[in-house]
């Protein structure tokens, strides 16, 4: 017996060591280009810090708490084997009959106890392969916890659990899946489900500088950028090679090219064999020979021209492509502006109202007693403005009276509307004012708060149900915006937010890329630009100028890009940015910002009346600022600069002292951490460096000169002077009224 408990011993210790080792493994998750080779092909790590966008541990708490995780397949990769692993920590008085519960689409696969000893847990859990699906597959871990058998308290604060989502993943088994190649099928080529934190596509084509082949090369960075949807995905341009060997080799990692040209250029690299002779533009997907993890996708036309219809045709969303790995393109027509649909778009003025889907939300349920709030980000252009949220909701039966909607602005309860019917309810247009101290120049929160606190029943140790706690906030829900003074300047962070806010015109004809030169370098940052815009806009961008430098400015265009060395610049604009690289960097730091501001009391209408007829001017804002010049600058820097050219609104400068580290700094911007940080109006960082510094109006404090011109506000803080003026005025009247009598009187007495 004492040598069967020591091997039992050292059985539990070995799996021990083994759970610990893969718990310090799991700390350095990461998806590397080149993945672990395996008996079954290879082996890929996925952390969930990557899948829920950060390392934050994750607390659930309460008698059924939940963390929904979804974890990616690829449609070309075939999984042999996915291990899930799960390090946490539970609280130490949950009893027996608490367990965490996992399930795979909708399906338990795996259930542990939570009372372990020592409090941390470890698992290995092994998802059936035949429950997995190509593109997204719902993990659900589910807490169900207990510290009594008898009166519990659902709530109360010792029921909690931990997962480290640092050091937990997947760890998953998978081979290149043969299948047809075909046209249909190019949602699979250009994967959004991926392993990567970002995704790299390279795009050949001849070194012309023809204007519909520039713009060709912007209409399908926008189509690959609307196929990997939300996934960063940068793209390197290459000159068209002199054979399929040499293209393999200028791939390099990406799963699959894009070449792009006259179909003479490209027949000595793309089999034409299967396409017919007189097939006129097209576009053709096919297999690398020798390798089948890469794939080559071609657009061909007889000129630039035709080739400019192939484009637009690979860049428009949702195009049912026949299932064949070849199509011709015939005859391409788009709408003119006035067939294009009327969208919602947040008005820039000071006044005016909009959706909430017009940022992009959608109606949506919230549930459970800790359901997550709702937070929305609302540009504010104006000083003393404030807004008005007219909320549309309903709300589920069986809830407490104590059960509210809270309405917040920056962290402040702005007001609360009672869901405290037990039979349930909606509300039409409820609305909440936000005032004017509470909103600030230029981003602000808007947040829906719900607290939904089920029905007790009354009694000690009475049960109670949480299922029906629920309320919808639908899309339709309006924001007005009331009056204020315009003073904010827009800046980088513009780039960063919903893209129904600053895109005016159909289709993008408002957004125009300027490129220094067309070297490879320069033209792959502006493509990775394109793609990343096309990506926060929420829709292709057809209608944009991608070009060379201009001779004169489009009046319509009010969002100008300059992508290039800065040497490559023209001189106007290298005097707007004024910079001198690499010798010096010179930068204006804001010291403080103020106005003179009108103070308002009601009558919006009135004021934006005067502001339309020209009778009253917003005050502009004065900006105080040092300048400081750094000798022998940086000269791996890449730059962010929003600046004024020709006295025409939005022109975004992204610059560097060569190409190549442009390029390298427009691949490092696009990724999540990167661009989320992007504000003020300079921004400048190294590539591949974590930190990103901004320098902009936001840094420097605002003070606001208050022209005292409103008579309410007179009376209100003077009401002894008032009362004397008043009573004055009424005695100028009287005595007024009597003279003009008196004279009429006499004037009519004299006959």
């Amino acid at each position: 017996m004492k040598r069967w408990g020591l091997i039992c011993l050292l059985l539990l210790a070995l799996q021990g060591n083994a759970l610990a080792a893969n718990a310090v493994a799991l700390e350095e998750m990461a998806i590397s280009e080149q993945a672990l080779e395996t008996q079954t092909g290879q082996r890929f790590e996925l952390p969930l810090s990557q899948l829920l966008g950060d390392s934050r541990p994750r607390h659930l708490s309460g008698v059924n708490a939940s963390l929904d995780l979804s974890l990616p397949l690829p449609a070309l990769k075939q999984t042999s084997e996915v291990t899930l692993v799960l390090n946490g920590t539970a609280s130490e008085v949950l009893n027996e009959h608490s367990q965490l519960l996992i399930s795979l689409n909708d399906r338990v696969i795996e259930q542990y106890p939570l009372n372990v000893a020592g409090e941390t847990f470890s698992h290995q859990v092994k998802l059936p392969v035949r429950l997995l699906k190509p593109g997204y597959n719902s993990i659900k871990l589910r807490a169900i916890q207990h510290y009594s058998e008898q009166c519990e308290y659902p709530l109360a604060p010792q029921l909690w659990s931990q997962i480290n989502v640092a050091d937990s993943g997947f760890i998953i088994d998978a081979s290149q899946k043969p299948v047809p190649v075909l046209l249909s099928e190019l949602n699979h080529l250009f994967d959004r489900a991926s392993w990567r934190q970002q995704e790299s596509v390279t795009v050949f084509s001849a070194e012309r500088t023809s204007a519909p082949l520039l713009a060709s090369l912007g209409l399908v960075a926008q189509g690959v950028a609307h196929r990997y949807d939300f996934v960063p995905v940068t793209l390197l341009h290459q000159t068209l090679p002199a054979d399929v060997a040499t293209l393999q080799r200028e791939m390099g990692s990406s799963q699959v090219a894009v070449i792009i040209g006259q179909k003479k250029e490209l027949s000595g690299l793309v089999d034409f064999s299967e396409y017919p002779g007189n097939g006129g533009p097209g576009i053709l997907v096919q297999q690398l020979p020798g390798d089948e993890n890469q794939y080559l996708l071609a657009l061909f036309a007889e000129d630039d021209k035709a080739l400019k219809d192939v484009a637009y045709a690979f860049a428009i969303p949702s195009v049912p492509w026949p299932e064949r790995h070849w199509a011709s393109i015939g005859k391409l027509t788009l709408p003119d502006r006035a067939q294009l649909e009327q969208r919602f778009s947040i008005p820039t003025q000071t006044s005016g109202a909009f959706p909430l889907r017009a940022l992009g939300y959608q109606s949506r349920t919230l549930t459970g007693v800790d359901a997550d709030s709702i937070k929305l980000n609302i540009w504010n252009n104006t000083w003393q403005g404030r807004m008005q949220v007219r909320v549309h909701m309903a709300y589920a039966s069986g809830m407490a009276r104590q059960s509210s909607l809270n309405i917040l602005t920056n962290g402040v309860l702005n007001g609360s509307i009672p869901m405290s019917d037990p039979r349930g309810g909606a509300y039409e247009n409820y609305a909440v004012t936000i005032p004017a101290g509470v909103m600030r120049p230029g981003w602000n929160q808007l947040e829906f708060q719900p607290v939904m606190v089920p029905q007790s029943n009354g009694g000690e140790c009475q049960p109670f149900f949480t299922g029906n706690l629920a309320t919808t906030i639908y899309a339709d829900t309006t924001v007005q915006k009331f009056g204020g003074d315009e003073l904010h300047k827009k800046d980088l962070s513009m780039l960063t937010g919903q893209g129904y806010l600053f895109t005016h015109l159909p289709l993008g004809k408002d957004v125009a890329f300027y490129l220094g030169q067309s070297d490879s370098a320069t033209l792959s940052a502006a493509m990775t630009l394109t793609a990343k815009l096309s990506q926060i806009y929420k829709r292709p961008l057809l209608n944009a100028y991608f070009g060379l430098a201009r001779e004169k400015l489009n009046p319509e265009v009010v969002q100008h890009y300059w992508i290039g060395a800065l040497n490559e610049l023209p001189e106007d604009v290298k005097a707007a940015v004024n910079r001198d690289l690499p010798d010096s960097v010179e930068l204006k730091v804001p010291l403080i910002q103020s106005a003179s501001i009108r103070v308002h009391e009601g009558a919006e209408w009135l004021n934006t009346l005067m502001e339309k007829t020209g009778l009253r001017k917003t005050p502009p804002t004065n900006l105080t600022e040092a300048t400081i010049e750094f000798e022998n600058g940086l000269n791996d820097t890449v730059y962010a600069i929003s600046t004024q050219l020709d006295d025409s609104p939005d022109h975004i400068v992204f610059t560097a002292t060569d190409a190549d580290h442009l390029q390298a700094g427009m691949n490092t911007l696009v990724d999540y951490s990167h661009w989320g940080q992007l504000q003020g109006l300079v921004a400048f960082w190294q590539p591949d460096d974590d930190k990103l510094t901004s320098i902009g109006l936001a840094d420097a404090p605002f003070s606001a000169f208050g022209l005292r011109g409103g008579l309410g506000l007179w009376v209100s803080q003077y009401p002894w002077r008032a009362l004397v003026l008043l009573l004055i005025f009424l005695g100028g009247v009287i005595w007024l009224t009597r003279r003009l009598l008196l004279q009429y009187r006499r004037r009519h007495n004299q006959y």
